[in-house]
């Protein structure tokens, strides 16, 4: 497994939490219907 840069966890963080609409720390289906 690759190993992230600290820049390249904080854009995969900030870019789950556009999809995480209600910060449980998961992405839902009706959250997921959003992404598509």
């Amino acid at each position: 497994m690759a190993h992230l840069t600290l820049s390249q966890e904080r854009e995969m963080h900030e870019a789950f939490d556009l999809f995480d609409a209600d910060h449980s720390s998961s992405i839902s289906k009706s959250e997921l219907k959003h992404v598509t």
